[in-house]
């Protein structure tokens, strides 16, 4: 079939639109014709008949049904094939195509093989019954609403044919859809399961190296504080004020070993708490207490406030002691000098 025979008219008032249909149909070697509304294209056909009108369903001043049913109304025009681009996103389209004497349904967005195909497949229906043409009417009722058709049965078939073709594409095309989500949500499983085992890893490796680093540090720290007792060196001695730092710095680090094993232990879910009866009265007074020379460097005044009876719990007293010591320490780490920081323990 020779395309350079054939002249196809595009109704389209979106330019861009118009300018690709038209792009695609050159390339098959098609004569194209535009017009940028139905009343632009009714004038043109007048003048130079085509041979499919290939017409967008929503336009200004005339729709793409009022324009095919003006075709198929005029004797001189009513053999040429009207292909409506639409949606298809409501039953009541195939049937105002029907009554309107549509040919054939194209879904928007179309892709170029499928377009060029369906304008093929017209072209060849037409061929086939140029000399078979047996026009009727009849009146149906649908949703609500009267139509009178009067489609010829060659029209019907191929319009309901075009509808079926366009639900199965979209089929294979939900199908296809699906299938990628499949792939990818597997693809997701698995990439899931490698951080998984890399988490783990790393929660043994970090274990591990908290562990190695724990006991040399802690003995570090006891060898300092065995020397600082034996030595009874004197609040301004130089090798004290030494071994203070050496000291402060050992703690440090051996709280954010501590920290460092915690993290770990919470994230592999192996962090198990060690319950015991707690005098919290006397965990809160004790690390105080050891907070007293932090504050007194601030002239910050720490003021504890309790019942007069010992307040006993069931907690794990190194992570109570843990929490109650990051909570004094940032108090006196961001309060102003010469404050106070209030600690109150209720039942």
């Amino acid at each position: 079939m020779k395309h350079e025979n054939y002249t196809i008219l595009i109704v389209e008032d979106s330019k861009t639109q118009s300018a690709y249909l038209q792009s695609i149909l050159e390339m098959e070697n098609y004569q194209v014709l535009s017009a940028n509304n139905g009343e632009e294209a009714l004038e043109l056909i007048k003048h130079k008949k085509p041979d499919i009108v290939l017409s967008d369903v929503i336009m200004p001043l005339m729709d793409g049904f009022t324009l095919c049913k003006k075709i198929k109304n005029e004797k001189l025009f009513s053999d040429i094939p009207v292909i409506l681009l639409t949606t298809l996103t409501d039953p009541r389209d195939i049937i105002k195509g029907l009554e309107s004497g549509a040919d054939k349904f194209i879904p928007k967005p179309y892709k170029e093989e499928y377009l060029l195909s369906q304008v093929e497949s017209v072209l060849i229906n037409m061929a086939l019954s140029e000399n078979n043409k047996v026009g009727f009417g009849m009146d149906i009722f649908f949703n609500g609403e009267k139509y009178f058709i009067t489609s010829e049965k060659r029209q019907i078939v191929s319009l309901l044919l075009s509808t079926y073709e366009q639900a199965v594409n979209k089929s294979n095309e939900l199908v296809r859809v699906h299938n990628e989500l499949s792939k990818l949500n597997s693809d997701l499983l698995r990439k899931r399961k490698e951080l998984e085992k890399m988490n783990e890893e790393k929660n043994y490796f970090l274990g591990v190296a908290a562990h190695d680093l724990r006991n040399p540090l802690s003995c570090i720290i006891g060898f300092v504080a065995l020397i600082k007792e034996s030595m009874n060196l004197q609040q301004d001695d130089e090798n004290l004020q030494f071994l203070e730092i050496i000291e402060n710095s050992g703690n440090k680090m051996l709280k954010l070993i501590t920290d460092l094993m915690d993290i770990s232990q919470l994230e592999s879910g192996t962090l198990t708490p060690k319950k015991e009866h707690v005098n919290v009265t006397e965990l809160f007074s004790r690390n105080i207490e050891q907070n007293q020379h932090l504050a007194g460097n601030k002239d910050i005044r720490i003021n504890f406030a309790h019942p007069d009876d010992d307040v006993f719990c069931y907690v794990d007293p190194g992570k109570l002691e843990q929490v109650m010591n990051n909570l004094l320490t940032n108090a006196i780490k961001f309060s102003h000098p010469e404050t106070v920081v209030q600690v109150t323990l209720v039942k």
